[in-house]
Parts: structure tokens; sequence; C-alpha cells
């Protein structure tokens, strides 16, 4: 009989631990999703890494940092959990960017510093944070609101650009492929390397003829990545 008793008065403790430890739990802070979520597909960091022609851009946003508060860098940004919209120029565009700025071809990739590489790639991406990554087929005409990791916000127009192009940014860039879904974001491939347009300081001082030595110096110096703190959208 003492026996019975003792068993039944464990079997009773046992069950009240058990209901007060699912209690315990089930009243702690809900564990944020985020930290439990697994890749399936691809990120876009692995995604632009697998297309051969972004290859050069694949190559710039693994040197570029994200901010000058962080060494990591946009390609370790993009190849974790988020909400992503890229805007990757494809290796025509910079190409053709680099030639320019540099005044000649040949150039080694492997030279290119950080502050460039950064001033085409940071202008490319848009961190959402918890919004849903930007798809064109949602956006209107004009400035958007989110902006890029350099700070500025592009200027989208929808139209009849040639070669079926209907998207453009910054009154230079067509859009060639759109809205390619990753794991994190999305990815769209453009034809030119984004430059600062005319909302920004720099934009209106390359908009202005007498002015475009001045402009030329600004983005050789990187003081044209800095005036893009100081948006000017009622300039006219």
């Amino acid at each position: 009989m003492n026996d019975s008793f003792l068993s039944m008065f464990c079997y009773k403790r046992i069950l009240l631990l058990c209901i007060s430890c699912c209690l315990l739990f089930s009243c702690s802070d809900e564990i944020d999703k985020r930290d439990m979520y697994t890749f399936t597909g691809m990120t876009a960091a692995d995604f632009i890494r697998s297309r051969p022609e972004l290859s050069l851009f694949a190559r710039l946003m693994d040197i570029s940092q994200v901010s000058d508060r962080s060494q990591s860098t946009v390609g370790s940004l993009l190849g974790v959990y988020g909400n992503y919209t890229v805007f990757a120029p494809d290796n025509e565009a910079i190409t053709a960017y680099l030639d320019e700025y540099y005044g000649k071809g040949n150039y080694s990739l492997d030279t290119i510093p950080e502050a460039l590489a950064r001033k085409i790639v940071n202008i490319s991406v848009i961190d959402m944070g918890k919004k849903a990554p930007l798809k064109t087929t949602r956006l209107n005409s004009g400035f958007l609101t989110a902006a890029t990791l350099s700070n500025a916000h592009l200027y989208v127009e929808f139209g009849d650009f040639g070669d079926g192009c209907t998207v453009r940014l910054n009154d230079q860039c067509r859009i060639l492929r759109s809205d390619m879904e990753t794991d994190n974001g999305c990815v769209n491939i453009i034809d030119h390397v984004i430059i600062p347009g005319p909302s920004t300081i720099p934009g209106l001082i390359a908009e202005i003829d007498n002015l475009r030595i001045f402009s030329r110096l600004l983005s050789v110096t990187s003081w044209a990545d800095s005036l893009l703190e100081y948006r000017a959208y009622s300039y006219k």
C-alpha cells in the first residue's frame, strides 16, 4: 500500500513538473523565425556568381564593403537572410564604364580599388529590411522610396526603350532581365553602371556642360559619393 502511494506521489510530481515546463516555454518570447531560416535554393549572391554575364559584378561585390562602418562585403551581405533588390550591370556595362573611367582598356580587375568597386556595386543594391523585395511589375514611375546601400534613390520610368526594354533607371540604365527571384530577394540585369541621378548634387553637376571637368574630378576623388548624403529633390 505504501509502495502504491509512493508511486502515485512520484507520478503526480513528474506530471506537475512537465506541465510547469510547458507553461514556462509557452510564455517565453516568440522565437524569431529568421534565426531558423534555411536556404533551399540560391541566394542573390549565388545567383549572381552563377551568371556568366555578371562575372565582373560578382568579383566587384566580393571586394566592395557595405559601408565605412562595416568590414563585411556586399557579396557576403547578399549571401545571408534578407530581402534584397539588385540591379546588376552586366559585363559589357562594367567594361564600358571602366574604359571611360580610366581612359583606356586592358585594365586589371585585381587592381581596382575598393572605393571604385563600392561606387559601382553599392548604388546597385537595395536592402528592403523586413519588407518584400521590389518587383518591377509593382513599381510606379518616379523615385524609389527605398535607398540603395550608397544612400541614393533611383528614378524609375517606363516606356519603349528598344530591344523590348520597358523599364529604365536614372534616365540611362535599361533593365534587360527583371525580377529573377532568389531565396533572399530578386536580381535584375541592367545595361549600364548606375550613376547618381539628377536628384543628387553630383547628378545635378554632371548635367551642367561647363562643369563636366569638375564633375569628373568629384568622381575620381570619391567626393561625389560623399555628396550623395545631401539629396536635393527641390532643384529644377
